[in-house]
């Protein structure tokens, strides 16, 4: 991972840390980010019994940002 490389998160311009792959795509976070994410997950998977990554889709918010959003449950 290259050092210049910044979160994608929106609104965010720390370092990033973690990759995860979503959707097919690459997505490189802060730790700020994947923690806020994976307790957002975990919340979530209290509510419903459980949760995977294929709960997860990525919204393009231009520039190269976006944003992560936990589908409801049918």
């Amino acid at each position: 991972m290259s050092d210049h490389a910044t979160c994608m998160y929106v609104g965010c311009e720390k370092p990033s840390q973690i990759i995860l792959e979503l959707s097919g795509k690459q997505v490189w976070l802060c730790r700020e980010h994947f923690s806020q994410l994976a307790y957002r997950m975990v919340r979530a998977a209290e509510k419903r019994g459980s949760i995977s990554l294929r709960d997860l889709y990525v919204v393009e918010a231009g520039e190269g940002k976006i944003r992560i959003l936990i589908k409801r449950k049918k």
